[in-house]
């Protein structure tokens, strides 16, 4: 499911201390207290299983996972339409369809 992804994703950038594009629409997006919160808990050196969790609820929250999946798409029809500039081709075909296959996975 959806939610398995993203824990495992969430859970992993947080351990290793990456800002991903939900964590940043959050902190520029939501009052001060979500923000100061991500911003401890991204910092720290263990992060608990509650913090993750917390911040997962956070990003579900706040829309950060909607924007996510929206810009994904969005990134996607682009490289899409791009792709209409070339001729058709075995290539183009596999992009197409690895295009369509990551949409696929991150819904």
């Amino acid at each position: 499911s959806y939610n398995d992804v993203l824990g495992k994703r969430v859970g992993t950038d947080l351990k290793e201390g990456k800002v991903t594009l939900p964590l940043i629409y959050v902190l520029e997006n939501t009052g001060d207290k979500y923000k100061a919160y991500i911003e401890k808990v991204v910092t720290k050196q263990r992060i608990t299983k509650r913090d993750f969790e917390r911040v997962r609820s956070i990003i579900e929250k706040t829309g950060g996972i909607a924007y996510t999946l929206a810009a994904t798409e969005d990134h996607l029809d682009k490289a899409k339409k791009y792709l209409d500039n070339f001729p058709s081709s075995r290539y183009k075909t596999a992009l197409l369809e690895l295009a369509d296959y990551m949409l696929k996975r991150e819904m």
